[in-house]
């Protein structure tokens, strides 16, 4: 298990480079696709693991092999899009080599970081678990994958946007802007929020059955943390792109030490449930250090929990309305749901002209 972890963060550094070079070039939409296309088929592929009941190798090779396809998508996009792979030459001196690992040496150990956050709870139950309870969990967190895959997108929006007004020190704009995207991100987070804990039954009997009622237990808990990852997504990009990124290393190692006590604590008590209790109390934690740190390091003009009051009451609307509706297919309840939270928003007066402005500048076709 630990051998096919370190494959995958190999594999996921390429990925990573790949990514940073579609960034440069503003080109943002191609690794969402690749990341939406890696969170469907691993979904599908521990599916298959939960319906023969193999062993926890498999779980993880499954990880593994989604990177790695994550990973040639990337590069064949790349190849397509930007660079032709098949003519880069690159040949650098000694000192250059030198600089280049020194400067990238901080974001090699925050990916790590990053990928030990979201992964260490399924290493650890594989210890004090059984293999079909590690199905179990990683079925859920495929689940909960899906529902960040909006994160992933409008935070492609905002990361150049608040590089550039950083680069020109408008720290007027830099806050506006990082405002906006905060927002946004509740806003998308909390009526997902809201909906997987009320599917949380219906959409785990629809894509693995009722005999794998266990992990609704942790979808449930996972669905308490949809507007943290949101926000937090966002907080961590905001810190990288002002040139902050040892605020946001310094929160993800204190978070793995956090993950880890907590997973020894809680697993043994309450199995998988504690699983996902640790994850989601760790990045509670990752949350407020960094909403912490953003007065101190970047503006006080950067708000995130004062943004969830109008969104969270447009959510427990259509939630409510949501539980009126369960004789329906599920297919129609959740554009159900969508549209009375959007009704919800708009007359709570949740979005401004001068935000509609901002997407039809910045989203482009």
């Amino acid at each position: 298990g630990i051998s096919l972890l370190s494959l995958a963060v190999i594999y996921f550094k390429r990925h990573t480079c790949t990514v940073a070079i579609f960034n440069a070039h503003e080109k943002m939409g191609y690794p969402s696709i690749v990341n939406s296309l890696k969170s469907m088929i691993s979904l599908g592929l521990i599916s298959i693991y939960l319906l023969y009941d193999n062993k926890v190798i498999d779980v993880i090779a499954i990880q593994v092999m989604s990177i790695i396809l994550m990973v040639s998508l990337s590069l064949y996009f790349l190849h397509k899009k930007i660079i032709n792979l098949r003519k880069v030459r690159l040949i650098l001196s000694k000192a250059k080599q030198k600089a280049y690992f020194s400067e990238s040496l901080p974001f090699f150990s925050l990916s790590i970081l990053f990928i030990l956050n979201a992964r260490i709870d399924i290493l650890m139950i594989s210890w004090f678990q059984t293999d079909h309870d590690v199905g179990l969990y990683s079925a859920a967190v495929e689940l909960f994958n899906i529902s960040m895959i909006m994160a992933t997108i409008i935070h492609k929006v905002f990361f150049p946007v608040i590089s550039n007004q950083f680069g020109n020190k408008d720290w007027q704009s830099l806050a506006a802007i990082s405002n906006t995207g905060l927002k946004y991100s509740i806003v998308l987070g909390t009526p997902i929020a809201v909906g997987l804990f009320v599917l949380n039954t219906r959409l785990v009997g629809l894509i693995y059955g009722d005999e794998y009622s266990r992990a609704i237990d942790v979808l449930t808990v996972f669905s308490f943390s949809v507007p943290m990852f949101y926000g937090l997504t966002l907080l961590s990009w905001i810190f990288s792109a002002t040139e902050n990124v040892n605020v946001v290393f310094r929160s993800s190692g204190i978070s793995v030490v956090l993950n880890i006590i907590l997973n020894l604590v809680l697993i043994p008590k309450y199995g998988i449930k504690g699983a996902a209790i640790a994850t989601t109390t760790a990045a509670g934690f990752r949350t407020l250090y960094l909403n912490w740190f953003l007065a101190k390091k970047i503006s006080r003009e950067i708000y995130f929990f004062r943004h969830f009051a109008k969104p969270l009451i447009a959510s427990l609307l259509m939630g409510y309305v949501v539980t009126q509706i369960t004789h329906l297919n599920l297919f129609v309840t959740i554009p159900v749901g969508a549209v009375v939270f959007s009704i919800c928003f708009i007359l709570t007066g949740g979005i401004t002209k001068k935000e509609l402005v901002f997407f039809k500048s910045t989203i482009k076709p």
